[in-house]
């Protein structure tokens, strides 16, 4: 039988970089010499990434630059210096052509693309310096805004080592084939939007159209009279102009038993263990509730465990 997989948990998703190349690095040594030096090597290190999140974390990092790409350090500086890094680090696995496959597992409501994606990742040069290069991508099937404006290639034979992927929504019936790492960020179980967590009527900005909102913010005389009332006090008007392009992040806070037993239905479908189980905690960036995170890692280990993949190796680190 095979041994258990690792299990690294971590608090920032993007923190499970330095673990997945671990992994590969583990992968690279296990290889015979004449295939560590063959033109397949790529191939031999690729793996599929079943993504158990309520967010894609797949947008590009407005920074990210070829060079990033050849330190680990380098690109988990990128990462962590950047607000948007814990959205942004799929990416770079893919345009290292490591991932070609991603499984984004949610839950119906979180909408932010389609069943079936398939698209291109590469490099044009900068805008602002020529010299260098910037990600952009190119979405071949699957209609989608979760990539918006400067992300998206205007010419894209002008893609430069582009990279095919594919986000599909559901496991194969069968399990999955080849190697893969489960990557599972706790706000599966339980989401918050934390542009929302704090904001006066919240429940009506929440259902609003995010084009009505920023009109509103930009006039207060055409929000509803409760709304208008609000915006009225500047700061609060701020605070809600900032927050307009995240206000359609799902937002669906508490712990359900049926998601987890079907979390636990989805490992014994598995014919095979994950080379590796990466976790992100994400209570400190406010998408799931305080009151929920340790419960849901609980039950995730439990779930590990009584699938036969528990007492191998695990590491916590500190949140």
């Amino acid at each position: 039988p095979q041994p258990p997989p690792p299990v690294y948990v971590v608090e920032d998703h993007s923190s499970v970089l330095p673990y997945i190349y671990a992994s590969l690095r583990s992968v690279f040594r296990s290889l015979p010499p004449n295939l560590r030096r063959s033109k397949s090597l790529a191939s031999s290190l690729a793996f599929t990434l079943v993504h158990y999140d309520s967010h894609p974390d797949m947008s590009i990092l407005p920074t990210l630059r070829p060079s990033d790409l050849l330190s680990v350090e380098a690109l988990q500086a990128k990462l962590d210096s950047h607000p948007d890094g814990i959205s942004s680090w799929i990416t770079p696995l893919i345009l290292q052509g490591h991932v070609e496959e991603v499984m984004w597992i949610r839950q119906g409501f979180c909408k932010q693309m389609p069943k079936v994606v398939k698209g291109r990742l590469g490099w044009v040069p900068c805008e602002e310096d020529d010299d260098d290069c910037c990600c952009r991508v190119e979405v071949v099937e699957g209609a989608t805004d979760y990539w918006e404006g400067e992300q998206t290639s205007k010419d894209p034979k002008a893609l430069k080592n582009a990279k095919e992927f594919r986000v599909v929504e559901d496991l194969p019936e069968n399990g999955v084939e080849g190697k893969w790492i489960l990557d599972v960020c706790l706000d599966y179980f339980s989401v918050a939007n934390p542009w929302l967590e704090n904001m006066p009527l919240k429940e009506v900005f929440s259902k609003a159209d995010k084009a009505d909102v920023k009109k509103w913010c930009d006039d207060p005389r055409t929000a509803p009279e409760a709304v208008g009332e609000v915006l009225e006090d500047e700061a609060v008007r701020a605070e809600v102009a900032r927050a307009v392009p995240y206000l359609d992040l799902p937002h669906r806070p508490g712990l359900h038993q049926k998601v987890f037993e079907g979390f636990l239905a989805d490992l014994r479908a598995q014919r095979t263990p994950p080379m590796a189980v990466t976790i992100a905690r994400s209570v400190e960036d406010g998408f799931i509730p305080r009151k929920d995170v340790d419960e849901a890692l609980r039950r995730v280990m439990e779930a590990l465990e009584e699938r036969g993949w528990g007492g191998g190796e695990v590491l916590i680190e500190d949140p």
